[in-house]
């Protein structure tokens, strides 16, 4: 995409690494020539609850019939993961949302901004998270990271993620662990 003078390529983070440390979300926010915008808006936990409970059930079903062992540990994983989750949203009261994280990737040139974007790739896989090209809904994606707009529906649809207020709050770089 080229905005003026300027490319761009625009991503989505779509997986998410199961556990995060404190200020996880500055370390996305301060990429040197990338603009990101985090969108969090709270959900209902009582449909939540039911679809991890489904979850759960729909990951023990396929826990039987795995044979592979890494791909066993990964769904036990998942299975704990998702029981603390109920623990703290029906014990502790804990709210929680869609997270959307969309990032921006700017340069002078073509060359430069496809340096940029391995960097970025390679960063936020080292990260245990997955990242898509918005390439066919860029114009979408743009309306995104822009201030003067919404956020995008369809965007929204491919990258919203659920996850605790938290686990987002806690990625910001002003968190600490002593308060």
């Amino acid at each position: 995409m080229r905005i003026g003078d300027t490319f761009a390529k625009i991503y989505t983070i779509v997986k998410y690494p199961q556990n995060v440390s404190i200020g996880w979300l500055s370390k996305i926010t301060n990429i040197p020539n990338t603009i990101s915008t985090q969108i969090f808006e709270p959900t209902d936990n009582t449909l939540l609850l039911e679809n991890i409970s489904k979850g759960i059930k729909q990951n023990e079903a396929l826990l039987n019939t795995i044979n592979d062992a890494v791909e066993r540990q990964r769904v036990e994983r998942e299975i704990v993961s998702a029981e603390e989750l109920i623990k703290k949203i029906d014990n502790d009261g804990e709210t929680v949302g869609y997270m959307t994280i969309v990032i921006m990737v700017i340069a002078e040139t073509e060359e430069e901004l496809s340096k940029r974007c391995k960097k970025i790739e390679t960063k936020l896989s080292s990260m245990q998270m997955k990242i898509r090209c918005l390439a066919s809904l860029v114009k979408n994606a743009f309306r995104c990271v822009v201030p003067f707009f919404n956020s995008d529906k369809k965007i929204k649809s491919i990258a919203k993620r659920n996850v605790p207020l938290s686990t987002f709050v806690g990625g910001l770089p002003f968190a600490s662990s002593r308060i």
